[in-house]
């Protein structure tokens, strides 16, 4: 997390970093002032994580800090104290739950970012962890802080086939469990009221991408870059989430950054995050997922509070200090 790696900078601390080829080791470095040594490792396997790792750090550092679920299990006996991020299992193979089955006791601290995988991680490993939300403190520096001048963007959308404010958003991978299906099958209803309506599909690939017949006004939008991106969400009449299940539903997040309003699966972890910010429906239903578009589509009045409502859920978000909070867990209060 590069809030986590800010607070580092902050409080002086250096820091052994594990890398490879995707590493932005230049953006890294300046936010440790250069105390930083990378590691890189080519190969991402067992052999890697457990015997690689350990050789390069241990008598090195106290501390072993993981974005993923997995670690090398001797550290702990060795007393590095171990920290691991599961967001959530959502796409976990098997060999990922047997690992954090058996060996999920032996970090200090396991994290995870909301109260619903909190639950089911409690009980997967049999050990507390520790919720901390993600904070968007990335928005501003990824999408700018004009907000506001939407004229410079149309003329790029109408070039890809797609008419500003009149279309859905989704952003996200394809995986089964994002329920694209379903949403296509909704927007099929849709369109029979209003047929100058879009359905643009932002993203795409993902561990187990699915594939599913696309209707001529649905566009997908293949792995966007940032501007582009801050484009579809400015100019969209609406963003849809209907996942069956979700890590936390940062795109929903981003999308209320904007003040979308926001249409999303109704399941526990949506709820958490959205609050009564959102209009939500049964995932598993075509037609209570279309109802929920045609009400947003059909009254102006009730767009305009939820726009209001986005608001709320980003100032939630933004209000967090996740670095900040990582870092006293990690080393305590300073």
């Amino acid at each position: 997390m590069i809030s986590f790696i800010e607070s580092l900078g902050k409080n002086n601390r250096s820091a052994i970093v594990i890398s490879n080829e995707k590493t932005d080791c230049q953006v890294i470095s300046s936010l440790l002032g250069g105390r930083v040594k990378f590691v890189k490792l080519k190969n991402d396997n067992p052999v890697s994580d457990q015997f690689l790792i350990p050789l390069n750090i241990l008598r090195k550092t106290s501390v072993y800090f993981s974005i993923y679920p997995k670690f090398p299990v001797i550290l702990p006996f060795l007393g590095v104290k171990v920290f691991v991020i599961i967001a959530d299992m959502i796409n976990f193979s098997i060999s990922q739950k047997i690992f954090l089955k058996v060996f999920g006791k032996l970090p200090y601290r396991v994290i995870t970012i909301s109260d619903t995988w909190k639950k089911k991680i409690d009980r997967f490993i049999g050990k507390n962890t520790v919720r901390v939300y993600c904070d968007i403190s990335y928005m501003e520096e990824k999408f700018g802080r004009n907000l506001e001048d939407k004229q410079l963007d149309k003329d790029e959308l109408k070039m890809l086939g797609i008419e500003p404010g009149k279309y859905l958003l989704y952003v996200g991978n394809f995986n089964p469990h994002k329920n694209i299906k379903n949403l296509i099958l909704a927007f099929k209803i849709v369109r029979e009221k209003f047929e100058d309506l879009q359905l643009v599909l932002a993203g795409g690939g993902g561990k187990n991408e699915q594939k599913f017949d696309v209707p001529p006004e649905c566009k997908i939008i293949r792995f966007p870059d940032d501007a582009l991106l801050k484009k579809l969400y400015m100019n969209a009449f609406a963003f849809v989430l209907p996942s069956f299940q979700e890590g936390l539903g940062i795109p929903l997040i981003e999308a209320a950054y904007f003040a979308k309003p926001i249409l999303a699966s109704d399941i526990d972890i949506f709820r958490e995050t959205a609050g009564d910010c959102a209009l939500f429906f049964d995932p598993n239903s075509p037609k209570d997922i279309s109802d929920k578009i045609l009400i947003l589509r059909q009254n102006s009045s009730l767009r305009k509070s939820m726009e209001e409502k986005s608001r709320k859920i980003a100032e939630k978000f933004s209000s967090f200090k996740t670095g900040d909070i990582l870092y006293e867990i990690v080393f305590g209060k300073q």
